[in-house]
Parts: C-alpha cells; structure tokens; sequence
C-alpha cells in the first residue's frame, strides 16, 4: 500500500532557465507558469498544449511551444520571445511566430 501511495505521489517540479531571449524581467513569471502546469500535466502531450494555452492568454497569442526528451531546433521567432527551459526530464522550447 505504502508503495502504491508513493508512486502516486507528484513529483516536485524543477525548473530551470538555460537561454533565450526573453527580457529578465518576464522569465521568472515563465518558469512559474512552466512549473504550475507541469505540476498537472507533467506528460509532453499535454504540457504541450496546456502550456501554449496558457501563454497565450498572458502574454497574447501566437506562442509555439516544443516539448520532448531530445530535440534539435532552428526556428524563426520574434525578438525577445525565445526560451528554452528545462523541465524535469523534459526540455521546453518557447517562442513567439506572428501571423
């Protein structure tokens, strides 16, 4: 029963900035919203989306969000909005793409 319990346990969330740039001043809100998703959706799917959808209703829409165990990367994203953070296990790639 005992191990039952811990398995179903949460996991702290650990959260850490590795480069970008977005502005200092936004980054510790990011990786608290980061953290407060993961914190429920601690799978890539849903992290993914729930994640997006979050920073589209704080910051404002156009957010792409990438997230997995091993990827590469060359996007084109819009100045000052791009973060790649690691999550746990997960990497988190951030940017802003305009229409």
């Amino acid at each position: 029963m005992a191990t039952q319990e811990a398995a179903n346990k949460p996991r702290p969330v650990k959260v850490q900035w590795q480069r970008g740039d977005i502005a200092e001043e936004y980054r510790g809100s990011i990786l608290e919203t980061v953290a407060m998703v993961a914190e429920t959706h601690p799978e890539a799917d849903s992290l993914t989306r729930e994640l997006k959808n979050q920073l589209d209703a704080i910051y404002a829409p156009t957010w792409q969000v990438v997230v997995g165990k091993s990827f590469s990367s060359y996007v084109t994203h819009e100045k000052g909005s791009f973060g790649y953070i690691q999550c746990n296990q997960l990497a988190v790639m951030i940017f802003r793409a305009g229409l």
